[in-house]
């Protein structure tokens, strides 16, 4: 069956425009875009937003309890980031550059797009409509490595991700070792439980639920066996 193996779309709302967008004929950024990419680098792209989309969903987007410990709630949760600098730098490829703002949009965070200034205007302008529909939790911008590092050291940046190792200027990198502002730059990965990770805090969060032993109206829930 040709319609069961095609490939569903994001569930997430915001991926599932975008994805659409990507898919849309006459759509002009999506076709500029995929212009600067190989057939290769477009079916990644394709399914690295499918690959977020599922984990964002499983992982990022709920509280789990694995323990269910009688009693006592223990909370592993992911709070997205709010001020995160993705640098695109003038080497990255289109690939990388769309697949961070893609992973921010997945777990809710926000971001600016920290274009070098090295960067071709045209890739800032596909950009600019690639994403006016993430205009509110996505902002771009061009500025220099100089720029970036003032505006780590002023307290505007939580993280910065770059797209690989050996791109961080050591003026970027002090300002953050001043700030404590981690800087992320393995490579881009296309699965979700490896890229989205950069773009959240974990927080665990534990809760005694009873009450001197009294477990109250949770007394007939399903937990963990007592030993």
């Amino acid at each position: 069956d040709r319609a069961r193996d095609e490939p569903r779309a994001p569930e997430l709302e915001s991926l599932s425009a975008f994805y659409q967008q990507l898919h849309a004929r006459g759509n002009r950024p999506a076709a500029q875009l995929r212009q600067h990419m190989s057939d290769g680098e477009w079916q990644k792209l394709l399914l690295a937003i499918l690959d977020y989309d599922r984990f964002a969903i499983a992982e990022i987007c709920d509280s789990h309890d694995t323990l269910r410990l009688l009693g006592q709630d223990n909370l592993r949760r992911y709070l997205p980031m709010v001020h995160i600098r993705i640098r695109v730098c003038a080497n990255d490829s289109w690939l990388d550059a769309v697949a961070r703002a893609v992973a921010v949009v997945a777990v809710g965070g926000r971001a600016t797009l920290s274009f070098a200034t090295e960067v071709p205007a045209q890739m800032v302008d596909v950009f600019e409509e690639l994403t006016q529909e993430w205009a509110g939790d996505m902002e771009l911008l061009q500025e220099s490595d100089e720029e970036l590092a003032e505006a780590i050291t002023a307290g505007q940046v939580d993280r910065v991700r770059y797209a690989r190792p050996g791109q961080v200027p050591t003026l970027v990198r002090n300002a953050a070792v001043q700030q404590f502002v981690y800087i992320a730059e393995t490579p881009v990965s296309p699965l979700g439980r490896i890229e989205l990770l950069w773009y959240v805090r974990e927080q665990s969060v534990c809760i005694d639920y009873h009450r001197y032993g009294n477990l109250g109206f949770r007394a007939e829930e399903a937990r963990a066996s007592v030993l």
